[in-house]
């Protein structure tokens, strides 16, 4: 994939980070870059589930999630200096600074090294307790999982060197490159696993072919980088200062990318802890689907955030405001069908994709987490703006205090009621966290959340359940309630295309449209 403004291999002078950082069509062309990795990803996830889940059995697939799970968690050694480089870079990049640019990335790569290794022998020690201990993994599957657990260890110094790479070439604004090579791995991950799967190999073999596959991925990521500035992947010892800078800015923010990924897991953790690894298969099936539709709001955040930062003056109060409705409403006109979709037809999907065994129970934690889950889509945007316009302490200290509240809500609700206290759980979290951030944004920052800019979205989507609920009454096949809602979605599109997009953004997204076929 590439773009105008993805320009891999340009010389280095030639950069025009202000004009890239901030033009409408680049952050536009970003956005649905960024948005056709993830839909690339869910629809690899779609297909490649139901064999892993066939291949693996209950318990051993329960174990393949589980390590990808433990691995998320280790994102949390990053510290947040990932993110505080893209902010350092994107600054020194829209001033001309080039050697400050580098000394950022040096010291971004030195840190992160460092806390990899850290990591890796944390886990190589504690792997054996982990499965033996905490985890409630049977017995034909300990010596596997110790196996996968050692592997995994050996990945994070991987996972986090490749993670300041790729913000650094984010503030380049290289999302083509990010993009291609992101989709090219987890396509080889899960197509990997699936065939090693058929093949009849061990749980603990297809992690470890997962793991090369990641590192190829941090090599591609750093060929990108270097075709920019061949100076900018040097380790260096010596940015004790630059190092310090980004653990400085890192703080809130760091925390709460902490606590992220904690509480992005952590339901899954607790089914297998406080329950079993086999209702772990069941739960993580909606699971998966809800925390997919993530992509559209994280799309168009990650493209976003330079804008945002710009109107972050005083006087710029009213484009901030124009910036924050439009994207609110672009993410409802996306994700309220589609959540729509998951609650009245929930039971039907998984039918169809998985199996009818798991139907009803993840049908049920499906409807469940549907309402938590558009309440958190539309939460990216008031938590952006928030960290954008200075105030990255306050998501920070909502999941500080949202931890306790939640542990205490599936303790009390997955032991009565499994996976369903899990969703249950999980979703009053989820509500709770959307609307102290959108007061937030309202009372510290000046973004308030009108009613009449989402009206017509609101309005159209009450007409689209409607028709859903009655395809729901009168149609009982499936398949056949499936293909009737496809129509209705169909229709939806027609009519938010007219309805609610008004005419100067129609010309905008038909070109990036254009644009996406020429490279497509």
């Amino acid at each position: 994939m590439s773009a105008p403004a993805d320009t891999i291999g340009q010389p280095f002078e030639q950069e025009t980070p202000v004009l890239r950082l901030t033009s409408p069509i680049v952050v536009a062309w970003n956005s649905f870059l960024n948005l056709c990795n993830e839909v690339w990803t869910l629809l690899v996830v779609f297909v490649t589930m139901p064999i892993l889940i066939r291949g693996m059995g209950k318990d051993g697939f329960g174990l393949f999630s589980l390590a990808w799970v433990v691995l998320g968690y280790m994102a949390i050694l990053d510290l947040g200096v990932s993110r505080a480089a893209t902010k350092f870079v994107s600054e020194h990049l829209s001033r001309s600074q080039v050697g400050s640019v580098e000394r950022v990335c040096r010291a971004a790569l030195t840190s992160n090294l460092i806390l990899g290794i850290a990591g890796s022998v944390a886990a190589w020690l504690t792997a054996p307790w982990l499965v033996e201990h905490v985890f409630k993994i049977p017995l034909s599957l300990q010596y596997q999982a110790r196996i996968t657990f050692y592997a995994l260890a050996l990945s994070i110094p991987v996972m986090l060197v490749q993670a300041s790479i790729r913000a650094v070439l984010s503030s380049y604004q290289k999302f083509g490159w990010i993009n291609t090579i992101n989709a090219s791995a987890i396509t080889l991950q899960l197509g990997g696993a699936c065939a090693l799967t058929l093949l009849g190999l061990s749980i603990d073999r297809i992690v470890i072919a997962c793991v090369i596959v990641r590192a190829i991925a941090m090599v591609g990521f750093a060929f990108g980088l270097a075709r920019i500035n061949p100076r900018l992947l040097q380790p260096g010892f010596a940015e004790t200062g630059e190092l310090w800078h980004l653990l400085k800015f890192g703080g809130w923010v760091s925390l709460s990318q902490i606590m992220t990924p904690v509480l992005l897991y952590l339901d899954r953790i607790l089914v297998v802890v406080l329950s079993s690894l086999a209702a772990m298969t069941v739960y993580v099936i909606p699971s998966e689907i809800v925390a997919r539709l993530r992509i559209v709001p994280a799309s168009l955040i990650n493209s976003l955030f330079p804008s945002l930062s710009e109107h972050s003056a005083p006087s710029s109060i009213a484009p901030r405001q124009h910036l924050y409705a439009e994207s609110i409403k672009y993410i409802l006109l996306l994700l309220l069908p589609c959540f729509l979709l998951l609650a009245i037809f929930g039971t039907d999907l998984i039918s169809l994709w998985i199996g009818p065994e798991y139907a009803k129970p993840g049908g049920q934690v499906l409807r469940v987490l549907s309402a938590g889950g558009l309440l958190n889509a539309l939460g990216f945007v008031p938590s952006a703006a928030l960290v954008a316009l200075g105030r990255p302490d306050i998501p920070a200290k909502f999941h500080v205090i949202e931890v306790p509240l939640y542990l205490l809500l599936s303790f009390a609700l997955i032991p009565r009621w499994g996976i369903l206290g899990a969703a249950l759980a999980v979703s009053s979290r989820l509500i709770i966290d959307s609307c102290a951030l959108f007061w937030a944004a309202r009372r510290f920052v000046g973004c308030a959340l009108a009613y009449q800019t989402p009206r017509r979205v609101i309005e159209l989507n009450v007409g689209l359940a409607c028709l859903f609920l009655l395809i729901h009454k009168w149609t009982n096949v499936p398949g056949g309630r499936l293909l009737a809602a496809a129509a209705c979605l169909l229709g939806y599109c027609f009519a938010g295309w007219f309805i609610v997009l008004g005419e100067r953004e129609r010309p905008i997204i038909s070109h990036i449209l254009r644009m996406g076929g020429k490279v497509a």
